[in-house]
């Protein structure tokens, strides 16, 4: 990689908290809970899912966090999230990136 390349960073393993505003959605979520990432390409975001939602109806948060976002768009990059802390306006979230 040349000075000036503006490809993602490889430097995994990659572990960040997160404090995430949460949307208005049904789902209740719990501290220590798994939570499901999905990467939204029309977006560039990052959605954040309760576990065993379908159809979009989990969505939580969003994630606009462009280390992030560039790592978990590779194909080999596996992700982890735990959730530390939550309240009704926001969940803090422990995501790890890993191959």
């Amino acid at each position: 990689m040349s000075l000036f390349s503006f490809g993602p960073n490889n430097k995994l393993p990659f572990s960040k908290t997160l404090k995430l505003k949460r949307l208005r959605t049904p789902s209740d979520v719990n501290k220590g809970e798994k939570l499901k990432l999905w990467y939204d390409k029309k977006k560039n975001l990052i959605n954040v899912y309760a576990k065993g939602s379908y159809g979009g109806e989990g969505l939580l948060a969003t994630i606009s966090h462009r280390k992030i976002i560039k790592q978990i768009q590779q194909p080999k990059v596996k992700s982890k999230s735990e959730v530390i802390k939550v309240s009704d306006n926001y969940i803090e979230l422990n995501i790890e990136l890993f191959n």
